[in-house]
């Protein structure tokens, strides 16, 4: 195999990493090295599926693996902190699916290492590599909307409450916020900034995780951001951002390759710019991750350890003001 070839590990081959897996062999100039999780047999049938050079249930052997430069985790949210840290020691760049860490503390933990051993750190928040969402980031910040003031985002879909699920597992730092409340929160960062107060309301299944909580972030300024996620209500999943010259609409689902943006502009008609893909949208994230690690960098531009601190200690926030305290963080 050429030396150009950029080798990934994919660890913990559920769900996402399917289809994370799906576009990485759509990348001209990438491969699946290796497959780990704790079942032999799961990473082997995902290596087979997807064609990966080998399986393993052994992560100090794959991380020992001179020919993998790329780490992507896909691990219940709990997991992710152990298991980017010990990739980070070991030298392997890492793509950690959102949230970064549980919680502030240990996303600085993980900073401080990637700093330390001079390896590329990255939250896999694809929405902000996808091309339609990044046009719509730069048109915004050449100014069409002038200075925003208002963002208004929802993530909700219909989850039975079912107490051995991962998203009702509090043991697995689940809960509607950090599996989905985490795009609205970063949609309002990204734009606004870290928010001077939060007010929040949560309704809490049985397990103690939140089911719906309802977000505010206050500025001094007078800006502010409502937003809302729920594993109990199926809800549009759209985007709205207020500017004094007008407002952008990013249908649902918001946070996915394929939601088209329409821009409302004061007296003006409406423009809709269709926004359409033929791979499922990580395929950019993957891309940008690899010309970042060959260019020497340890963090993206574009969703830097300094955007992923603050998002987590905004999550942190969130959850203090809603009393979620998972049971290994106490």
């Amino acid at each position: 195999m050429s030396p150009s070839v950029f080798r990934w590990a994919i660890v913990a081959p559920g769900r996402i990493a399917h289809k994370f897996a799906d576009d990485l062999i759509k990348v001209p100039d990438a491969c699946l090295q290796a497959v780990y999780a704790r079942r032999l047999q799961q990473a082997t049938d995902f290596a087979q599926l997807f064609e990966a050079q080998y399986a393993t249930d052994d992560y100090q052997a794959l991380l020992a693996d001179p020919h993998i430069n790329a780490v992507y985790i896909a691990a219940p949210h709990n997991a992710h902190f152990e298991l980017a840290l010990q990739a980070l020691k070991a030298g392997k760049a890492v793509l950690c699916e959102k949230p970064l860490t549980v919680n502030h503390r240990q996303a600085a933990t993980l900073v401080e290492a990637a700093q330390l051993y001079q390896t590329f750190l990255m939250e896999a928040l694809w929405t902000r590599f996808l091309p339609g969402f990044a046009h719509v980031f730069d048109v915004i910040n050449q100014g069409r909307l002038g200075a925003i003031d208002l963002v208004v985002a929802d993530f909700g879909f219909h989850l039975p409450f079912d107490p051995q699920h991962r998203i009702y597992n509090p043991d697995l730092a689940g809960g509607a916020l950090l599996d989905v409340g985490i795009y609205p929160a970063f949609l309002a960062y990204l734009f606004m900034g870290v928010p001077d107060t939060i007010v929040a309301q949560t309704r809490l299944a049985p397990t103690g995780v939140d089911q719906t909580t309802l977000i505010q972030f206050q500025y001094d300024d007078g800006r502010h951001a409502s937003l809302m996620a729920s594993t109990m209500h199926k809800t549009p999943t759209e985007a709205h951002i207020y500017g004094t010259h007008g407002r952008v609409h990013l249908a649902g689902r918001f946070h996915e390759p394929n939601a088209g943006a329409t821009w409302h502009l004061h007296e003006q008609p409406p423009v809709f710019e269709p926004q359409t893909h033929t791979n499922r949208g990580y395929y950019f994230e993957i891309i940008a991750v690899q010309q970042a690690v060959r260019s020497g960098l340890i963090e993206h531009p574009w969703w830097s350890h300094r955007h992923s601190l603050d998002l987590m200690a905004t999550l942190d926030r969130v959850r203090q003001a809603i009393g979620l305290v998972y049971p290994f963080e106490q």
